[in-house]
Formats: C-alpha cells, sequence, structure tokens
C-alpha cells in the first residue's frame, strides 16, 4: 500500500511540477529573443492577457464559478497576481533586458529558497536541519549545471539594476507560490486559480500599458506574434496548470526545489540535440542535483505514508488521502476499523 502511495504521491505531485519547470525553461529563452523587440511590460500583459483567455478556452469554467471563488478572497488573488506576474514575471522580463540569460538563471536560483522561507512562515511549513542540508546541496549542483556557458560580469551584459530585478522576481515567485498553496488549500481548483492569476494580472498590468504607449510602440513581426502565442500556450498555460494540480500535493517549499530538476533538462538536450560537451563538474553535479532534490521530495511524503498530517497533503487532500487509506485497511481487515 505505502508503495503505491508513494508511486501516486510522485506522478500527481513531483512530475508535474518538474514538467512545468522544464516548459518555463522554454519559455525563458523564447522570451530572451522577444525583449529584443518588445518591452517587458508589455510582454507581460499580453502574456498574462493570452494565458487568461486560453486556460478559460481550455477548461470553459463557469463565470459565476470564478467570480464566487474571486469574491471569497479578493485579497489573497490580487496578492497572487502582484506578486506572481505584475511583479514577479515582469521584473524578471526587465532584468533579462540588462543581463545574459546565464547570469539570470543563477540568480533565479534563489526563488526556492524564498519559497521555503515564505512557506514557514505563511504556512508553518517545518524547516528541518536535513531539508537544508539538502537544500545547500541541490543550490550548489544547479549553479553548477547553469555556470558552465556564463560568461564574467566584466565581459558580458551586466547590471546591478538587473540582477536586483531577478532578485526582486524570485522573491515575488517564492511568495506566489505560498500564496498558490494557501488557495489550494482552500479546495479552490486549479483552473480558477491560474484564470484569476493571470486575468487580475492582466487588468493591473492595463494602466501601465495604456498610460505610457510611447514605451511600448515598437515594431511587432509575424514571428514575434507567433512566439508569444507558443510560449503563452505551452510555457505559461500548460506549464502552470501542471505546476497547480502537483502543487496541491506538495508543500510549498519542496515545490520551488523541484524546480532545479530544469537545469538537468536543459543539461540532456543540450547534449543530445545540440551535441554540447558536458563537463565533468557537469556530469557530477547532475545526479547529485537529482539525487538531492529527490530526497527533498521523499522527506515530504514521509508523514503521510504513516498515516499521519503532513506539509505534502493538508487541507483537503490530505482527508481524502486519509479516509482512502482507511477505507484500503478496513478491506484488508475483512471490514474490521482499525481507527
Amino acid at each position: 500500500m505505502i508503495d503505491t502511495d508513494r508511486q501516486s504521491y510522485y506522478r500527481h505531485g513531483v512530475l508535474p511540477i518538474v514538467s512545468a519547470s522544464a516548459l518555463w525553461a522554454f519559455g525563458y529563452f523564447v522570451r530572451k529573443l522577444l525583449l529584443v523587440d518588445i518591452s517587458a511590460v508589455w510582454l507581460s500583459f499580453v502574456t498574462s492577457l493570452l494565458a487568461c483567455v486560453m486556460i478559460s478556452v481550455q477548461y470553459h469554467p463557469h463565470v459565476r464559478t470564478v467570480w464566487a471563488t474571486f469574491g471569497k478572497r479578493p485579497v489573497l488573488y490580487v496578492a497572487l497576481a502582484c506578486s506572481g506576474t505584475v511583479c514577479g514575471t515582469t521584473l524578471m522580463y526587465f532584468g533579462l533586458e540588462r543581463i545574459d540569460l546565464g547570469v539570470a538563471s543563477i540568480l533565479e536560483k534563489l526563488q526556492p529558497v524564498f519559497t521555503l522561507i515564505f512557506g514557514a512562515a505563511l504556512l508553518r511549513e517545518r524547516v528541518s536541519k536535513v531539508k537544508i542540508l539538502f537544500v545547500a546541496v541541490a543550490l550548489a549542483a544547479a549553479c553548477v549545471l547553469t555556470t558552465k556557458h556564463i560568461r564574467l560580469p566584466e565581459h558580458a551584459d551586466f547590471s546591478v539594476l538587473g540582477a536586483l530585478a531577478v532578485v526582486g522576481a524570485a522573491a515575488s515567485w517564492g511568495l506566489a507560490a505560498v500564496i498558490g498553496k494557501m488557495a489550494l488549500n482552500a479546495e479552490d481548483a486549479p483552473e480558477v486559480l491560474a484564470i484569476l492569476r493571470f486575468g487580475v494580472a492582466s487588468l493591473l498590468l492595463l494602466p501601465v500599458v495604456l498610460g505610457w504607449p510611447s514605451s511600448h510602440a515598437r515594431v511587432v513581426s509575424g514571428r514575434d506574434v507567433a512566439l508569444i502565442v507558443g510560449a503563452a500556450y505551452f510555457s505559461t498555460v500548460q506549464g502552470y496548470m501542471l505546476y497547480y494540480k502537483g502543487l496541491r500535493y506538495v508543500s510549498a517549499g519542496v515545490s520551488g526545489f523541484l524546480e532545479l530538476v530544469t537545469p538537468i533538462v536543459a543539461l540532456a538536450l543540450g547534449v543530445t540535440l545540440l551535441s554540447e560537451h558536458m563537463t565533468r563538474a557537469q556530469a557530477v553535479a547532475a545526479p547529485v542535483l537529482l539525487v538531492a532534490v529527490l530526497l527533498l521530495a521523499r522527506r515530504d511524503t514521509g508523514r503521510v505514508l504513516g498515516g499521519r498530517r503532513t506539509q505534502g497533503l493538508s487541507g483537503s487532500d490530505g482527508e481524502m488521502f486519509l479516509r482512502s487509506r482507511t477505507a484500503k485497511d478496513k478491506d484488508h481487515l475483512g471490514g474490521r476499523d482499525v481507527s
């Protein structure tokens, strides 16, 4: 039974978040190209609007359901939109305009640390010494994997303002992950959560886009339109739907570190498709990162598989899980109640 439950946890919780991270990595690469012709605020607005529309069309939740969900917790969803998109995404785009993608990817790795801090402060998620050790190992390995193609600042596009923007984006996304977990613990549907995140964000960004049109009036080619739409659907829509579905089963703190698997995916694609060379340091760092992240995820399942409440399955998810475990135990013992 425990093995089956653990497999379900990895399949429904860990795997979707890791897959989402790979899609986001693709999105960052595409948007780095787009920022040559399009401003950060305008790209943030268009991506949010497209994501809201696409999710609505794909999942078609009832308008009353979306509005009722927002009405129950308006402050929570405004905070989610501000931290996750208005501040987080816009700051990241702003930073990408000023520093190399490689440098930005290193600084963005701070996001799981902020998620861990906010999760402990707002959700009272437990941070043990062992978890801190795994966190440090995972961060170090992720940095080794990412630094291969980074040019030193004196030879690269680099600015302190751009670096601070990316760090600010990491902090904002860390807070957004915790707010999203709070909404999911309150039984809000993932698609409604995503629609409100991007819908509210597009409304908040609209006055900025309309107020300073000259800063956004750049030539947009057909290629730019195709990249914007493709990135919005595959990276934003599919990425965040996978993420929020997985976040129902994984603690906010651990979810942030699952995203560190992205450099492994990028490295594998580079070696396989682009014939890139893997250094010895990367060959060592990749399995170290993978093991550290998997151990973090494994610790997130420990108490659930023992039949007690954990960080990973909390709220309604934890209750459903425990009810299913009780039913299985009854069946196994010939219908006798073991509680």
